[in-house]
């Protein structure tokens, strides 16, 4: 019985400044990618969570969870490339960890204020299913005591933040780098490690980088530029540029961005690259 044979690209950026790339993908990208690899017999799948990922997960905090195993999916059954970075100037989301473990658990608690060992413990409940000695799994955002945690303002001012603020703490601390990735880099960050940094070889990992110039308005800077994370950022862009050599870096003026000329550009590069 003939079976199909697939190509899945999984698709690692940061969110709202990448959206014209992501964008630029689905429409115009992969479409050709896909009729030229069905041509060889293959069945081409581009995979891009930061659409996927509904807001009932995000809300149930699994949203780490749901992108790492759809990347670790890509990369088993997939041959090479699998993973394809869109990078440009800013470091993106940073995540509360979706668990802690119980030896985690007392090392936060003794750094702790007061107030944090409060909210460590409201947010993060012990399930004795996970062997050998239980997980610390961070519960969904609800309603709870008149409190809508499903509104941002409110989460972020009475979780978040105050959450950020001590794993921050204690990762600067243990200094420990796959503790690190864990407790205090981005969702980004996070996949490029697990997706590239970790493995033994680069073949499967392509990149693409935007350098955006000139940038001068409130509005696009806020977009497209972070003042935070910048040494971060900085760490994160050396560490995948050494470990491959497939990439490709469109500098722009901000004027420029978005024009016929830039997306023509980017879309013959990509696709010289994918195919």
């Amino acid at each position: 019985m003939y079976r199909r044979r697939y190509i899945r690209l999984f698709v690692s950026s940061t969110f709202i400044d990448m959206k014209l790339e992501r964008d630029l993908l689905q429409k115009e990208i992969f479409p050709e990618i896909k009729k030229y690899c069905c041509g060889y017999g293959w069945e081409f799948e581009g995979i891009d969570l930061r659409w996927g990922i509904s807001r009932e997960a995000g809300y149930n905090q699994r949203t780490m969870q749901i992108c790492l195993n759809e990347l670790h999916r890509c990369q088993t059954i997939s041959p090479k490339p699998n993973f394809l970075v869109l990078i440009g100037d800013r470091y993106g989301w940073i995540p509360l960890p979706e668990y802690i473990n119980p030896q985690e658990m007392d090392e936060l608690e003794s750094i702790a204020t007061e107030e944090e060992v409060n909210i460590l413990h409201k947010w993060y409940i012990l399930d004795d299913n996970y062997l050998p000695s239980g997980l610390y799994i961070l519960k969904p955002r609800e309603v709870e005591d008149n409190i809508n945690y499903f509104d941002d303002e409110v989460y972020n001012r009475n979780v978040y933040y105050p959450l950020r603020t001590l794993f921050e703490h204690y990762a600067e601390i243990c200094q420990n780098n796959d503790l690190r990735i864990r407790f205090n880099s981005s969702a980004t960050e996070q996949e490029i490690f697990d997706g590239a940094l970790k493995c033994n070889d680069s073949d499967h990992v392509m990149i693409f980088e935007r350098i955006l110039t000139d940038v001068s308005s409130v509005e696009a800077h806020r977009i497209f530029l972070e003042d935070n994370n910048r040494e971060k950022l900085r760490y994160l862009k050396n560490s995948l540029f050494r470990k491959t050599k497939k990439k490709v870096t469109i500098r722009t003026r901000y004027d420029n961005y978005g024009s016929k000329e830039y997306i023509d550009s980017f879309c013959v590069q990509l696709k010289k690259n994918d195919c």
